[in-house]
C-alpha cells in the first residue's frame, strides 16, 4: 500500500488525545476505527482524500478524527489524533479514549449514552411496578408538576433555545437514570395521557415540515427538536411499558393507529432514516414501545409496512449503529412472534426492502 496520510503541519500542536500506532497500514488503522464508531453507535463521515472523519453522538458531541504520518518516518508510524468540535467535554473524552482504544486494536464495546435504560430484575420490577399502580401524589411528584409546567412553557416560546431547553427537559425527565423510576413514570404518564399539552407539543416537532432552503441553522435546530421529541416519545413508552401494569389502557392507541396518526408519523421517520441514524435509533426504540405495549399498534404497524422498515432498519444498523441494530432486531422479533401476514413478506420478499450499503471508505485510498 502506497503511504498516503498527510505529515503533520509544521507548527501545529497535536492534541493530547492522539496515539501513534506501529507495525499496521493506514487501511488497516482506518478499519479498526470504523469498527469501533460502529460499536459506539456514531454517525460518521468519512473524507479518504484528507484522512480524517467527522463522527456525532446522539447527545450532540460532534468530533474529528485524524490520521498523520509519525514523525519517525523508518517506523512508518501512524499518529491517530481525535478533536472536539462540539458537545459536553466529559463526554467527549470518553468517546475519544474509546476510540483511541478501537485504533490500537482493543475490542471497545458499547458506552451507556444516556438514551437507553439499563436492565432490571423481574423481582425488582414486579416491586416497583406495585408503588407505581398504587401513586400518590408526593412532594416528589409535585416537583415533577412544576418541572413539567416549566417545561411546557419553554416550548410555547418563539424563541430556539427555550424551545431547545423545554424539549431536553422533557427527555431527561422521563429518562430513568436522570429521574428515577417513580419520577419518570410519573412524568411519563402525564406526557402520554394529557393530550391538550405535551402530546400535541411533542406530535407537533415530529409532523413533517418542508426543507429550510438556505438557512441551516433554522433546519438544524428543527432537525434536533426532532430527535428530542422521538427521544421523549420512547423514553416515555419504555418506562411504561417495564413499571406500569396498566399501560396499554393509558395509551390513545385509536386515535394513535389512524392513517396520519403518531404510528404512522414514527414509521414515515424510519424512511427518513439512513442519513440520521441516531433519528432513527430513537424512532425504533418508539416503535418497539409502542408494540410492546399494544397488540392494536402492532397488528397496526405491520398493516403499514414497519416489517420492511425495520429490515432496512437492521442493514443500516450492522454497517454502522449497533444501537440501531440491537433495537431492529427486537423489533423483528416482537413481529415475528406475532406472525406476519403473507402479503407482507411476498411484498418484502419481491425486493419491498432497500438495505443501504453504509461501508466507510479506506482512509488511504491509492493502494
Amino acid at each position: 500500500i502506497e503511504y498516503c496520510l498527510p505529515r503533520i503541519p509544521p507548527f501545529y500542536t497535536l492534541e493530547k488525545t492522539r496515539v501513534t500506532l506501529y507495525g499496521i497500514s493506514p487501511a488497516e488503522a482506518a478499519k479498526r476505527i470504523s469498527l469501533g464508531l460502529k460499536a459506539l453507535s456514531l454517525d460518521t463521515s468519512f473524507d479518504g482524500k484528507k484522512s480524517n472523519a467527522l463522527a456525532r453522538g446522539g447527545d450532540g458531541v460532534e468530533l474529528r478524527i485524524q490520521l498523520y504520518q509519525g514523525d519517525d518516518i523508518s517506523r512508518r508510524g501512524i499518529v491517530v489524533e481525535v478533536q472536539k468540535k462540539r458537545g459536553c467535554s466529559f463526554r467527549f473524552h470518553k468517546l475519544a479514549r474509546a476510540i483511541l482504544r478501537a485504533a490500537r486494536g482493543i475490542d471497545v464495546g458499547s458506552l451507556h449514552n444516556g438514551i437507553t435504560p439499563k436492565m432490571v430484575s423481574v423481582a425488582l420490577l414486579q416491586k416497583r411496578r406495585h408503588a407505581i399502580d398504587g401513586m400518590v401524589v408526593t412532594q416528589a411528584q409535585s416537583k415533577i408538576d412544576n418541572a413539567l409546567e416549566s417545561a411546557e412553557n419553554l416550548l410555547e416560546k418563539d424563541r430556539m433555545d427555550a424551545n431547545v431547553l423545554g424539549i431536553e427537559s422533557l427527555v431527561l425527565l422521563t429518562d430513568e437514570k436522570s429521574s428515577g423510576i417513580e419520577s419518570a413514570s410519573y412524568a411519563a404518564k402525564s406526557i402520554i395521557t394529557n393530550d391538550d399539552k405535551f402530546t400535541s407539543m411533542v406530535l407537533s416537532f415530529l409532523k413533517p415540515s418542508p426543507p429550510c432552503i438556505g438557512d441551516s441553522t433554522e433546519q438544524e435546530h428543527i432537525n434536533k427538536m426532532r430527535h428530542q421529541a422521538l427521544m421523549t416519545l420512547a423514553n416515555s413508552l419504555a418506562v411504561l411499558a417495564r413499571n406500569a401494569t396498566d399501560a396499554e389502557r393509558l395509551l390513545p392507541c385509536k386515535k394513535w393507529s389512524e392513517d396520519k396518526g403518531l404510528l404512522s408519523i414514527v414509521i414515515d421517520e424510519l424512511k427518513q432514516s439512513q442519513a440520521r441514524p441516531h433519528t432513527g435509533y430513537q424512532a425504533m426504540r418508539c416503535l418497539n414501545g409502542m408494540m410492546q405495549i399494544s397488540d392494536v399498534l402492532k397488528h397496526r404497524a405491520i398493516e403499514l409496512g414497519a416489517y420492511e422498515r425495520m429490515e432496512m432498519m437492521k442493514d443500516i444498523g450492522s454497517n454502522c449503529h449497533d444501537l440501531l441494530l440491537k433495537e431492529s432486531r427486537l423489533g423483528l422479533a416482537q413481529v415475528e412472534v406475532s406472525g406476519i401476514p403473507n402479503c407482507t413478506v411476498l411484498g418484502f420478499l419481491n425486493g419491498g426492502c432497500l438495505g443501504a450499503s453504509l461501508n466507510p471508505p479506506s482512509l488511504c485510498m491509492r493502494q
